[in-house]
């Protein structure tokens, strides 16, 4: 995986928002004590249970959720880039995407739907229709465990290390350990978040190469270069011996000059998706 990404597994590895809020909470009450007199305190500490009670009953923690995005924006926008990971790489694997929600406005508005962390819904009706056929084919499989992974792969590329996306991970887990026959193993699960959140960090590359070569006014010849440069050398050397295959068929089909063919993003995304699974870096060993 490092060899890649170069992410080592644990910087891949969501740690959670626990110990951040704890300790926010610790200090929120720490100060009360300092700062408010005992008599507001016997007030106030009563109504601040209540509300957090009444949100988690009745609001799904929307409420405080929304609070903990107003008073802290770097934590909104994790949120924001973890979605648009989900989002972006859904896009690109042919996942349309329904709903994506990730405002304090959108949170109340669909509170019956989210429970405060938000939510990017995709239509994929393949894999329901292969699950009911006892049929799911590895390229469904390796598409859905990408755009699952793919928020952790944003978060990471942009702040250096994942703290959201445990619920990903357990989605995951659920999915291919139970929803699916057979039930895959957990050491197998565990093998195939890890290629998928791999093949999530190349994809999110490649596109940043890509928007950089855009927003500099690059000829697509270079743009298409700037895609190469965020894949492995072994993706890059299955690419061109594809395109190889096709020019000496088809004859050569330029684009800007490269000597790349003009289905160039979908061939990069087929050869992500064919990759090998080596040990380590995921699928099966």
């Amino acid at each position: 995986m490092e060899k890649y990404t170069n992410f080592t597994m644990d910087k891949l590895t969501p740690k959670g928002s626990g110990v951040f809020w704890s300790v926010a909470g610790v200090a929120l009450a720490l100060a009360q004590i300092a700062l408010l007199p005992p008599e507001t305190l016997n007030i106030l500490v009563p109504l601040e249970c209540g509300a957090v009670l009444v949100d988690s009953l009745f609001f799904r923690s929307v409420l405080s959720e929304s609070v903990a995005r107003v008073v802290f924006p770097p934590y909104q926008e994790r949120i924001v880039k973890h979605k648009a990971g989900h989002f972006l790489i859904g896009y690109l694997l042919g996942a349309p995407i329904q709903r994506c929600i990730v405002t304090v406005p959108q949170l109340f508005k669909e509170k019956a739907l989210v429970a405060g962390q938000g939510s990017t819904i995709f239509f994929v009706p393949e894999i329901k229709e292969e699950v009911m056929r006892g049929q799911l084919r590895r390229e469904t499989i390796d598409r859905l465990s990408i755009i699952t992974m793919a928020g952790i792969a944003a978060e990471a590329l942009q702040f250096g290390n994942a703290e959201g996306g445990r619920s990903d991970e357990a989605t995951l887990r659920l999915f291919l350990g139970r929803d699916i026959f057979p039930p895959w193993s957990l050491p197998r699960v565990t093998l195939q978040a890890r290629w998928a959140v791999t093949q999530a960090v190349l994809l999110l590359k490649a596109y940043d190469n890509l928007v950089e070569a855009l927003r500099q006014g690059k000829p697509v010849g270079d743009c298409v270069a700037a895609i190469e440069r965020g894949l492995p050398d072994d993706a890059r050397d299955a690419i061109q011996r594809r395109q190889d295959m096709r020019q000496s068929t088809y004859g050569t089909v330029t684009a800007g000059g490269c000597g790349w063919g003009v289905a160039t993003v979908g061939v990069v995304i087929r050869e992500l998706l064919t990759m090998p699974k080596q040990n380590g870096d995921g699928g099966e060993g």
